[in-house]
């Protein structure tokens, strides 16, 4: 077994064995091919293993000669399964099949999936099921039959619900082919108790009345005599109630915290106004409608500002948009009703989009005087994109499926994916990994010898019928130690052995087919996979296989014809498991892997890493994720998450140098009113203010944010945008065109008056400063201008205040102001180099960046999804901490700094328990701690079985131990000089004894090399006077994010509540100073800052994920992701994919 799993062939499952005098008893496990482990199948030998009529664990229910289990060479069998199938002739009378028995028992209502795959052509009279019977302690079964269907002549996978209808002991699972003609064929026989999760129950009216879940957490549902739903209750009692007015309108719903919503409604049933809150306090909205009731006229906020609409009332199109400052945006339309423009005039210019179409598809999208033109094949998919004359990209997929098989981008770069036989995506392939080259050769039929060189090319013909003989492959370039082997399956001979480099499989001149094919490499580094393809006679391109898997058939007497081959590294390697769910990540670009466990309702509970690391998630019964535990850098971290009746966050309790609780509060209106923080020493508060509307209605506009005292004062413009930003008396004053861009800002904060200026596709053409006014402008202090000198594209920067920047074809910049970048998979930034520094970073699959290196010194990110949750440079870590919301909220600095015991005079201390082989010594922390560590020799793993133990100080110690351990952990199979690192939850200063033992021998432990003392340390049944080599770790200081309502990271308090770094930005993100007591450490180490974006101080920029954004320019680094072109942003400057968040960086946010 042990084998088995280290050639990851098998994954093992410890399961439990019962002893008793009589007999073993053992409980049912499935054992599984490959990494992924599957739910458990109910039904033992399912896939029909086995040889002669019956398979093993069944019995025969009227098989007759010729029945039985076979081997098909059917090649739609599915491929999930072995090739052994049970075959069942039909005749008429007879209830043919087979039967198996599930030992379970259970009560009536319980939930099961019943399953199977099965081919076969069925009479309309005859039966072709699968059933299960119920079995009663006393009694008759009871029956539930799934019929497949008779209208399908090919493999068919047939599954449903089905519910116990009686208490039971025992389920018999049954494939019947009953009283029918033909043949039938059965195989993959599945029962799942409850793998649906959700079961539903409705009412006589066929309304729902309840929904209850695989953990059984039940939702209920209430209706009124008119089948109006009057409640909804979810698993935790907190119910949702609703009132109606005649006609079925929703007149007032309250939730379970007594939020009240009213609507009203005009007599044609369309909704006039909408309230939030009561008489007291309430938000209210409101709509008109042109006089026909079917067009929205206008919507009037909360603040009583009011956006029309006006149609063309003939052919039901949007004619325009006036916003809430009377600005007017124009749409018009073709023939066909589409959308051919959209225009609107702003500073004095018209700014205009237009649309071509070629067969309902845009085929262009004109913009700032050039255009974004689109390909597509003949199922919709798009096939390439370009910005003038540019090339952006180009897509390739699978004429079948339409799966994306590769992007070639236009600097050259190509990103590819893999996919099983059953379309799963199994591996991601960048081009620039894969320097080798594959060439191979064949001889074709009246052809002869044919050689191809390159991944993927095609070997031989098709549509022709002549058949492809021999194969010989050979790589170049290929890493050190890399072969490539393969046999062939051929006419009269049957299997050849390996071929191996250039060596001939198949025959050559003997007129010969070859059926089928193996292919594999050895010697291979991790991550490379050879994928080939081949086109068989009468059947076409068979699905792609990998890796020693068969291409081809056998038995059927069909040659193949053609042959591609790839030989690629891949980047990732996914696999799913049975529900389609991600199991398994293979990161080879990180050098690492990921296992996803789910639970029974397909929720995520858990990822690991070989490492160690891991992320484990809990939910209450609403599915709220309450409790996350993150295992980094050999600690645990837990913080738990409480929600309220309406699935609001309202606490975060986490525990890392200190107890901590962050509670949120709402008031009648569903607004945030407060946070605060109690970091067990102190509590930061922070409040929400909101300014009053229109008519008495309150809005959701915030007003304010006071940080533990500190305000900051919000107001806004008719459309929303922030006019004002107030704070210790100092005041920012902005100013809007009709696009909504910033076109000024008065800001006493800087001093400074600056003014942008903007072309018709939302670039800046410049900014310039002034001495601050909100008056007339005087001498302009500086002018930075922007040039856009590329008639192609003209949204790319070519300079910035007179540098130039250079461009890759695909708007990735390649050098500018001392830089030099590098690039891969398209878009993403590798490298930079220049200004006295040299920088790279990797990414994990999703493009999550994975780690940083500046000038040698890595820093490495654990993840969860896109958040970094733990960070080391080698030194120091820093671990943060995230509510339920995702929003970061504090900080731990410093974490688990490590020092050498030996070293902190008078903390050390060799104890010799009497009677005892244990190693033990006395310490002294200094400050909380959460780690101790010893070096053992290990002595060529002799020794067995070692367990560290940590127990607060006694004077009792020398004796005997007698307390309770605060921490232990037992390490097996440990190799020589190995430190053994016990973890657990922070510690307060003190003293502390660590004991290092086991149960029959004698323990060794170094002595630390600098100790002054003569003595050894190893520990030998007497008393010892040397200085153990052993370490502590102390954990790190917490500080926790303050920020606006902005989102900006304006500074760091610590845990009495002081305010240790303050930080200003401008308008558009640059950093402006960084103060405090603590600027000069947590200020800089703090990487998280505008809008909560990370900060490379290195390179001024800020790293958002997808791309990088450059505040200086107030632009991003890169052009964006070209399905950016497909969002609908409701903005005109939506198709400039450099311009950060519109031109709006005072109150909008990129993610």
């Amino acid at each position: 077994m042990d084998d088995l799993d280290k050639a990851g062939k098998l994954e093992f499952t410890s399961f439990p064995v019962f002893l008793r005098t009589d007999r073993l008893i053992t409980l049912d496990i499935q054992l599984e091919e490959g990494s992924v482990a599957n739910r458990y199948n109910l039904v033992e030998n399912g896939d029909f293993s086995g040889t002669g009529t019956v398979p093993p664990g069944w019995w025969n229910t009227n098989l007759a000669g010729g029945d039985g289990l076979v081997a098909t060479t059917d090649l739609n069998h599915p491929k999930t399964l072995d090739a052994t199938v049970l075959k069942v002739g039909g005749t008429y009378g007879a209830m043919k099949g087979i039967g198996g028995a599930v030992y379970l028992s259970g009560s009536a209502g319980d939930t099961f999936s019943l399953g199977a795959w099965a081919k076969g052509d069925s009479v309309p009279s005859g039966a072709f099921d699968v059933r299960a019977a119920f079995v009663p302690a006393s009694g008759s079964a009871s029956w539930v039959s799934l019929p497949f269907s008779r209208n399908s002549g090919d493999w068919q996978y047939l599954s449903d619900v089905i519910k116990a209808p009686i208490a039971y002991v025992r389920i018999d699972i049954y494939v019947i082919y009953e009283s029918n003609a033909n043949t039938a064929w059965f195989d993959g026989i599945q029962l799942y108790k409850e793998e649906f999760g959700d079961s539903y129950s409705y009412d006589s009216k066929g309304n729902l009345t309840a929904v209850s879940d695989i953990a059984k957490n039940s939702s209920t549902f209430a209706y009124d005599g008119s089948s109006n739903l009057i409640s909804a209750t979810d698993p935790k009692g907190s119910s949702f109630t609703y009132s109606y007015d005649g006609n079925h309108n929703i007149t007032q719903a309250a939730s379970a915290q007594n939020v009240v919503y009213s609507f009203t409604y005009d007599a044609s049933g369309n909704p006039l106004t909408t309230k939030i809150g009561d008489a007291a306090a309430y938000i209210r909205s409101s709509a008109a409608y042109t006089s026909d009731g079917n067009y929205i006229s206008s919507m009037t906020d909360s603040s009583g500002n009011t956006v029309g609409y006006s149609y063309d009332m003939a052919k039901g199109t949007l004619s325009g948009i006036t916003d809430a400052n009377g600005k007017a945006t124009s749409y018009a339309y073709d023939s066909m009703n589409r959308l051919t423009s959209v225009s609107k005039t702003a500073d004095g210019q018209a700014v205009t989009n237009s649309y071509t179409y070629v067969k309902d598809r845009i085929s262009q999208i004109a913009h700032n005087g050039f255009s974004y033109s689109f390909g597509y094949d003949s199922l919709g998919n798009c096939t390439s994109v370009a910005a003038g004359a540019q090339t952006l990209i180009a897509n390739s997929y699978e004429g079948r499926t339409g799966k994306l098989l590769e992007s070639a981008y236009g600097n050259g770069q190509k990103v590819s994916t893999l996919y099983d036989g059953n379309d799963n995506a199994i591996g991601k392939v960048y081009s620039g990994d894969n320097p080798q080259n594959i060439t191979y050769s064949g001889n074709i039929q009246n052809v002869g010898m044919t050689t191809v060189a390159g991944n993927g090319t095609l070997l031989g013909t098709t549509g022709q019928g002549l058949r492809l003989e021999s194969l010989a492959a050979s790589l170049s370039d290929a890493p050190a130690g890399m072969h490539i082997k393969y046999q062939a399956h051929v006419q009269d001979i049957g299997w050849q052995g390996w071929a191996y480099d250039g060596a001939t499989a198949g025959t050559i001149g003997q007129s010969r087919r070859m059926e089928a094919v193996c292919i594999k490499l050895e010697g291979a580094p991790a991550g490379y996979t050879v994928q080939y393809q081949v086109h068989v006679q009468g059947l076409g391109w068979m699905d792609p296989v990998q890796d020693g898997q068969m291409a081809g058939t056998m038995g059927r007497s069909l040659g193949i014809e053609a042959i591609r081959i790839t030989v690629v590294r891949q980047r990732t390697g996914y696999r799913f498991d049975a529900a389609a769910n991600l199991a398994y990540l293979e990161d080879y670009v990180n050098g690492t892997s990921f296992r996803y466990s789910y639970d029974l309702s397909d929720r995520l509970t858990r990822v690991e890493e070989p490492n160690g690391n891991y992320l484990a998630y809990g939910y209450d019964n609403n599915s709220n994720r309450n409790l996350v535990t993150e295992q980094a850098g050999g600690s645990t971290y837990e913080t738990g998450y409480a929600f309220d009746k309406d699935n609001r966050p309202t606490a975060t309790t986490f525990t890392r140098a200190s107890e901590n609780t962050i509670t949120q509060s709402y008031d009648s209106l569903a607004r945030l009113t407060g946070t605060s923080v109690d970091t067990g020493a102190a509590v930061y508060s922070t409040a929400y203010g909101y300014l009053p509307g229109a008519e008495g209605s309150q809005t959701t506009r915030v007003g304010s944010i006071t940080n533990n005292g500190a305000a900051i004062s919000y107001t806004y413009d008719s459309n929303g945008n922030i006019a004002t930003i107030t704070q210790n008396g100092q005041a920012i004053r902005y100013s809007y065109n009709e696009l909504n861009e910033v076109v000024r800002e008065d800001s006493q904060v800087l001093d400074r008056t600056v003014i942008y200026r903007y072309d018709q596709g939302g670039n800046i053409l410049d900014k310039t400063t002034y001495p601050y006014t909100t008056g007339s402008l005087g001498t302009p202090i500086s002018t930075v201008s922007y040039g856009y000198e590329d008639s192609s594209w003209k949204d790319k920067l070519t300079s910035y205040d007179g540098k130039a920047i250079t461009y890759d074809a695909i708007g990735n910049p390649l050098a500018y102001d001392g830089w030099t970048f590098g690039w891969e998979e398209g878009r993403q930034l590798a490298s930079m180099s220049g200004n006295g520094k040299a920088i790279t970073c990797k990414y994990n699959d999703a493009g999550i960046r994975t780690s940083k290196t500046v000038d040698g010194t890595t820093t490495s990110y654990q993840l969860a999804g896109d958040r970094v949750i733990s960070e080391s440079d080698g030194t120091t870590r820093i671990h943060y901490t995230y509510d339920s919301s995702g929003n970061l909220v504090s900080m731990d600095r410093g974490e688990y700094r490590t020092a050498d015991l030996y070293e902190n005079t008078g903390s050390h201390s060799p104890v010799q328990i009497a009677g005892t082989g244990s190693a033990a010594e006395k310490l002294t922390a200094a400050s909380t701690f959460s780690k101790v560590s010893v070096c053992c020799p290990s002595w060529n793993n002799n020794i067995g079985d070692l367990t560290l133990r940590l127990y607060r100080w006694d004077t009792s110690y020398s004796t005997t131990i007698a307390q309770t351990p605060v921490a232990s952990k037992t390490f097996h199979d440990f190799t020589d000089n190995q430190w053994l690192e016990l973890g657990f939850a922070p510690q307060a200063p003190g003293e502390y004894l660590w004991v290092l033992d086991n149960p029959s021998e004698t323990v060794g432990v170094w002595k630390h090399e600098n100790s002054t003392n003569s003595n050894t340390a190893y520990v030998n049944g007497a008393a010892v006077s040397g200085d153990f080599e052993s370490r502590i770790g102390y954990v790190g200081t917490s500080y926790y994010y303050i920020r606006n309502a902005q989102g900006d990271i304006i500074g760091l308090f610590d845990s009495t509540g002081t305010q240790v770094v303050s930080y200003t930005y401008d308008t558009w993100g640059k950093l402006v100073s960084t103060t405090g007591s603590l600027a000069g450490t947590v200020g800089e180490e703090n990487p998280y800052r505008y809008r909560g974006y990370r900060y490379d101080d290195e390179t001024g920029l800020y790293y958002l994920q997808s791309r990088y954004y450059n505040p200086e320019w107030g632009r991003f680094v890169n052009a964006d992701d070209i399905e950016m072109l497909f969002e609908e942003q409701d903005n005109l400057l939506q198709y400039n994919l450099f311009a950060y968040c519109l031109n709006n960086p005072v109150g909008e946010m990129k993610k």
